[in-house]
């Protein structure tokens, strides 16, 4: 051919080199991790559940663990509200950013990558904030039913819950930790570390969310978490 990649050329015979995306954004987004599609909505359904238990427990109206079941009409209206909002619109970021397809060049999709998966992870993340914000506000403005946390705090905790997730799923589930004996390499141990210094900036974001919101809501002026 004279110039440039010939066709026998080793790049161009491999497909592409590692780092640069083979092909263009499929549309509509494919969905070919279906598991890892399932652990997601089990786990954000499970984030939701445990929200909503923890917010009707520290309730002033909280009649104790032992008093009779009784289920409000609006407490599960917003339960199911916020539930279905945040896992939607999760499912559908990661599949637009392409969360759930298979080729392991994508974003975050190196199995037994820590660094991979926690950066997928934050980055799905990132994009997700602005619809379910968006969604979660709105949902309250126009129903007038509470949140279980403010819409902040619920997005700050949810980045370290989905970080332990997909670290648990790609990398932890793979090493082998049940194994008798066994020892951590020298690159587990900096795994490990990624995930802690992962989870510690996660708690931060929760943290600085929190006070965003209680500052925001006048919560120094009108007393603690009667303000939420």
């Amino acid at each position: 051919m004279g110039f440039g990649a010939s066709s026998r050329d080793p790049a161009v015979v491999s497909g592409h080199p590692r780092g640069v995306e083979p092909n263009p954004r499929a549309i509509p987004p494919r969905v070919e991790d279906s598991d890892l599609l399932a652990g997601d909505v089990a786990v954000l359904w499970l984030f939701a559940l445990t929200q909503k238990t923890a917010s009707v427990a520290l309730s002033s109206s909280f009649p104790g663990w032992l008093a009779p079941v009784a289920v409000n009409p609006a407490s599960a209206a917003s339960f199911l509200g916020e539930s279905t909002w945040l896992i939607a619109t999760w499912i559908a970021v990661n599949a637009v950013i392409g969360g759930y397809e298979l080729d392991p060049l994508r974003l975050g999709k190196e199995e037994g990558e820590m660094r991979e998966a926690v950066k997928g992870a934050a980055v799905a993340w990132g994009v997700w904030c602005v619809p379910a914000f968006g969604g979660l506000t709105w949902f309250e403005k126009a129903t007038g039913l509470s949140p279980s946390f403010p819409v902040g705090v619920t997005l700050g905790t949810a980045l370290g819950v989905m970080i332990a997730w997909r670290a648990f799923v790609k990398v932890v589930g793979l090493m082998g930790w049940w194994r008798e004996g066994r020892v951590r390499s020298a690159k587990e141990e900096e795994d490990w570390s990624l995930l802690f210094q992962s989870l510690g900036g996660a708690t931060a974001v929760a943290f600085a969310a929190a006070v965003a919101d209680f500052v925001g809501s006048g919560g120094m002026d009108r007393g603690g978490m009667d303000a939420w």
